[in-house]
């Protein structure tokens, strides 16, 4: 399992958590862009919970973020993807 996020701290607080449920040994966490998401693995699954509302400043970014997240996960076609949204 690996778990990233492109805020440092909110990483910080993944590792928190894990270590509070005992799971932290299991989880390998990152700080990283969406962006640069990268695997060879023939199958997996994301579940992505991206900002919105007030944690993303505007609807222009929205667009931009869920485009770039599609150009991503695109070539992870034999992977399940699921995205929370409000």
């Amino acid at each position: 399992i690996m778990g990233c996020d492109i805020d440092a701290r909110m990483v910080e607080i993944a590792k928190a958590n894990a270590q509070a449920a005992g799971v932290a040994g299991d989880i390998t966490f990152k700080q990283m862009r969406v962006q640069d998401l990268r695997s060879d693995k023939i199958n997996g699954v994301i579940i992505s919970n991206p900002p919105y509302g007030e944690r993303l400043s505007d609807d222009a970014g929205v667009t931009k973020l869920y485009s770039e997240m599609g150009q991503v996960f695109a070539p992870l076609k034999t992977w399940s993807k699921f995205i929370l949204t409000s």
